[in-house]
């Protein structure tokens, strides 16, 4: 059985009536939603637009491309990866 409900305190409180009678031991495995309930949904588009609108994306997409160029040259070569860096230290 698988029901939403909000914490407040020491207590649950559940959406719907479980159907159980009072005094009924339950185990209760919490699990937070990854998007509140409330939410509008965004769009896949809508999503990566926000994104890729955030300047700090901007140094994260960077950085990445930074790393995957460094793990390329480090099968070949762990000297040219140290060039690498200091390249792009450098620019």
């Amino acid at each position: 059985m698988r029901l939403n409900g909000v914490v407040k305190g020491k207590t649950i409180e559940l959406e719907t009536d479980p159907e159980l009678p009072e005094g009924q031991p339950v185990l209760v495995e919490l699990e937070i939603p990854t998007v509140e309930l409330d939410a509008d949904p965004l769009s896949d588009l809508e999503l990566e637009n926000r994104i890729t609108s955030d300047p700090a994306f901007a140094n994260i997409r960077q950085a990445r491309e930074l790393r995957e160029r460094i793990a390329a040259r480090l099968e070949g070569n762990l000297l040219n990866s140290v060039d690498l860096v200091r390249e792009d230290r450098a620019r």
